[in-house]
């Protein structure tokens, strides 16, 4: 089960972890952020005994940040974090790219319902992380790309070899429950491509899209994705947007999700 949560409290303390968090049976590290404040609270959880910590064999992540007086915590399966066990875990377990694990990231936090009867499209697919992901745990993905993938294509990955305007016209309009992207283009260049292919979208459906954050926009966060989200909506306004989270798996980016609305008559059905 995935855990992420977020919070202010004028004190850090073990006893607020373990409210928060289901602990139990779970090896910890921890990160503390600033330094400056790194020994008195690294002191506070290595003197607890509820806590099992190590600093290489751990199956969790404690996250506890302390800025303007407040402490923000998080708590995360080791998973999501790319590191250098995961880098080494790539390339045994045969996972092409570590974006292989923010789509994984993005789909357990917003608690996705993926099956064998829904069907995926990953817009700029090449080199295949997320159409890896996906072919894993939907029924049928098409990656469109006019790379090459470098992935095996699994009976139910179909690879377009196309850019995404000249792909719209080979697939069937509403029949695809998802659209994934995680090229590397900003604002409403990213968008406008979008709007390329949602036609095929059926109602209710899904865009996962990631923001490309550029590391002197970080501190400026918030403004950016509003302004991001005003300029997805202005092009695509048959959607909302349900959420905008902050990856784990890359701290640089985040990850957009959006919703096909329901038209009136169907919204009465459901």
């Amino acid at each position: 089960m995935y855990y992420i949560y977020q919070h202010e409290f004028e004190e850090f303390s073990v006893d607020m972890v373990l409210k928060l968090f289901d602990t139990k049976g779970k090896t910890i590290r921890y990160s503390i952020y600033p330094k400056k404040n790194k020994q008195e609270i690294a002191n506070v959880i290595e003197e607890s005994p509820h806590l099992e910590l190590h600093p290489k064999n751990y199956t969790h992540f404690l996250s506890i940040v302390n800025i303007r007086k407040k402490f923000y915590v998080g708590f995360a399966p080791k998973d999501y974090f790319f590191s250098f066990e995961n880098a080494t875990r790539k390339i045994s377990d045969d996972v092409i790219s570590r974006a292989f694990f923010k789509l994984k990231e993005t789909v357990d936090r917003m608690h996705l319902k993926l099956d064998n009867n829904i069907k995926a499209i990953d817009i700029g697919a090449a080199p295949g992380g997320w159409t890896q992901y996906l072919s894993q745990v939907v029924g049928e993905v098409v990656a469109i790309d006019p790379a090459d993938l470098k992935i095996p294509l699994n009976p139910n990955i179909k690879h377009l070899k196309l850019k995404a305007e000249e792909a719209l016209p080979l697939l069937p309009k509403r029949s695809f429950d998802l659209i994934v992207c995680d090229i590397n283009r900003y604002g409403h260049i990213l968008y406008d491509i979008l709007a390329k292919v949602e036609p095929l979208l059926k109602e209710g459906g899904y865009i996962l899209v990631t923001l490309k954050m550029l590391k002197r926009t970080v501190n400026s966060a918030p403004a950016v994705l509003e302004k991001n989200t005003q300029e997805f909506l202005k092009v695509l306004p048959d959607f909302d947007v349900v959420k905008i989270l902050w990856l784990l798996s890359n701290s640089h980016e985040r990850c957009l999700i959006a919703r096909r609305k329901f038209s009136h008559s169907d919204s009465q059905q459901k």
